[in-house]
C-alpha cells in the first residue's frame, strides 16, 4: 500500500508581526506505506512572509532606532562579497563560511540593500592596512547588506547598518584599532553599491 496523507492545513499567519518572517502548514499521514508502497510526500512546508501590523510596527520602530543607535557595524572589502568565485574570497572558508553555516537556513527573500556614510571619525590602527586606509575623516563610503549577513533576529538586517542622519559605531574586521564612528547621509535603499570610477571602487564595503 502507498503512503496516503490528508489535506493540507491552513497556512499559519505571519511569525513575525512586523517585518520578514515565516508562514507555516502542514498535512498528517492517514496510511503508512506498506509491503514496498511509495514513501509519503512532504508533510510540512514554509514560505517568507512580511507581517504588517500597525501597532506592532510602530512600537518596534522606537525600539528598533534605540537599538541600531547602539549597535557597532563590523566590515569588510566588497570584494569579500561580490567575487565569490577567487580563491582568496571564498565565500565557504573562514568568516564568510561561518555566516553560511549560521544563517543559512534563515535565508529567505530579501534582496540586498545598501547605505551611504560620511565617515566623522576614525582611528589610526586603520593606516595600516591596505583596504582600511579609506576609512579617513569626511570620506564617504557605500555598503552593502547581503543576504548572507542578514540576521532574521534582528528584522531580517545587517547589525549596525545605522540610523539615517544619525553618527553610529564601526569597525573594520581583523584590522587592530581600525574603528570609528560615521553617520548614513543616503538612507537604505534596495540596491548595490555604485561607486566604480577606478579612484572610487575601494570605497565599496560589505557588513558583516
Amino acid at each position: 500500500k502507498d503512503c496516503q496523507v490528508g489535506e493540507w492545513e491552513e497556512w499559519t499567519s505571519c511569525d513575525n508581526g512586523c517585518g520578514y518572517g515565516t508562514r507555516k502548514r502542514k498535512r498528517d499521514v492517514t496510511q503508512y506505506p506498506d509491503n514496498g508502497g511509495n514513501n509519503c510526500p512532504v508533510l510540512k512546508q514554509r514560505r517568507a512572509c512580511v507581517g504588517y501590523q500597525a501597532d506592532v510596527c510602530k512600537q518596534n520602530l522606537v525600539e528598533e532606532q534605540v537599538e541600531e543607535k547602539s549597535e557597532r557595524a563590523r566590515l569588510l572589502p566588497i570584494e569579500f562579497g561580490r567575487f565569490r568565485t577567487m580563491k582568496k574570497f571564498d565565500p565557504w572558508k573562514g568568516i564568510l563560511k561561518n555566516l553560511y553555516d549560521k544563517y543559512f537556513n534563515e535565508i529567505f527573500t530579501r534582496a540586498t540593500y545598501r547605505g551611504k556614510y560620511k565617515i566623522l571619525s576614525t582611528h589610526h590602527g586603520c593606516d595600516k592596512s591596505e583596504w582600511a586606509n579609506i576609512l579617513t575623516v569626511n570620506t564617504t563610503i557605500c555598503v552593502e547588506c547581503q543576504p548572507v549577513a542578514m540576521n532574521r533576529e534582528i528584522g531580517m538586517r545587517c547589525l549596525g547598518h545605522g540610523v539615517y542622519k544619525t553618527e553610529t559605531a564601526w569597525k573594520a574586521v581583523d584590522v587592530p584599532h581600525c574603528h570609528g564612528t560615521w553617520e548614513m547621509i543616503e538612507g537604505h535603499q534596495p540596491e548595490v553599491c555604485d561607486y566604480n570610477v577606478e579612484d572610487e571602487d575601494k570605497r565599496n564595503f560589505i557588513f558583516l
